[in-house]
């Protein structure tokens, strides 16, 4: 999921804010994508099984999994990735052309380097509730899905530990908190 979203969601972020034109399309691809991190993960899960299982034929897999999870990731990614990109101080990019840098040499070396503790901390934000999503596993992934889920669950707790479970849980988003917080903060 990450593989495919991550580089495909800084991507369009960089096009959106450094390269696309400020327009009535720009406009309207920017309230599409945030109207598309609204959506549901139950809608996602159900637009992957159309389009990964059924119209592509990748069937129940873990690939078909990852690919709709990427879909339900994305708008999130470029959303954050594009506020990132825009809080970096337009005098960076101004003294970059001053010293006859080009648009990519200035956005590969100034504004990425800048916006990257902005996207990961946001990438980490997103995936918190992603992983503790298994509507689109469970659709997509079908047996694969539901056997990765057990298989992970039987091997840190054993069976029927619940209460750890939800410890470990617990402790699991505070670490990741704390990361993303540390990120921020840098």
């Amino acid at each position: 999921t990450a593989v495919i979203a991550l580089p495909v969601g800084v991507g369009a972020a960089v096009y959106l804010e450094e390269y696309g034109k400020k327009g009535k399309i720009a406009g309207i691809i920017e309230i599409n994508i945030a109207n598309l991190a609204g959506v549901p993960s139950i809608i996602f899960g159900l637009f992957g099984f159309a389009l990964f299982v059924s119209f592509l034929k990748l069937k129940f897999s873990l690939l078909s999994a990852g690919l709709s999870g990427a879909c339900l990731i994305l708008p999130v990614i470029i959303i954050a990735s594009s506020e990132a990109i825009r809080a970096v101080h337009d005098s960076i990019r101004q003294a970059a052309y001053g010293l006859g840098a080009t648009r990519w040499q200035v956005v590969r070396t100034q504004v990425l380097p800048l916006a990257m503790p902005g996207v990961v901390a946001a990438v980490l934000i997103v995936f918190i509730p992603t992983v503790g999503d298994y509507v689109t596993p469970e659709l997509v992934g079908g047996p694969s899905g539901r056997m990765i889920a057990n298989w992970i669950q039987s091997l840190f707790l054993g069976q029927n530990q619940a209460p750890l479970g939800a410890a470990t849980a617990i402790v699991a988003m505070l670490a990741v908190g704390t990361i993303a917080l540390i990120f921020v903060f840098l």
